[in-house]
């Protein structure tokens, strides 16, 4: 079946001419709440959005055709975790204080060692938490794309 759940994002303009990435104004409400859900009660992110926008698309286009797969799923994210340290570091430091870094940390210690209080520090550690982080996003929206697919006629 053919989606189009990701034409309910859209990329603005701020007055300053930065680009971001929203909803639109006819987004239904269950994506609206599965984009809420993905900040994990964090403030609004670009960096969220564009993930969330972008696991859309991967349920669109069927590259994640069962949010339950979970060889799709890593797949999936292994392709989008950031490669370079400098924008991996630029990525932590934007959201280190919001909720989603640190539940995504915590994921990630987990992951490496459920005894860790954290996970390590530098490039691989921030890779893992990255990781766990666009994992929790894209299980956010693809399932919300999956329930609402089953209950349209």
């Amino acid at each position: 079946m053919t989606t189009t759940f990701s034409n309910f994002f859209t990329v603005n303009t701020d007055t300053d001419g930065k680009r971001y990435t929203a909803l639109t104004d006819d987004c239904p409400d269950w994506l609206r709440a599965a984009v809420v859900a993905a900040h994990r009660g964090s403030p609004p992110s670009d960096w969220v959005h564009v993930e969330c926008r972008d696991a859309a698309i991967a349920f669109d286009e069927e590259v994640i055709s069962d949010p339950t797969d979970d060889d799709a799923i890593y797949e999936y994210i292994d392709d989008r975790v950031t490669a370079s340290a400098r924008e991996l570091y630029q990525w932590a430091a934007d959201l280190c204080t919001t909720e989603l870094f640190a539940a995504a940390e915590q994921d990630a210690a987990e992951l490496e060692d459920p005894e860790a209080p954290r996970v390590r520090r530098g490039p691989p550690g921030l890779k893992s938490v990255q990781y766990s982080a666009i994992k929790h996003v894209v299980d956010t929206v693809c399932l919300a794309c999956l329930a609402a697919t089953k209950s349209q006629p």
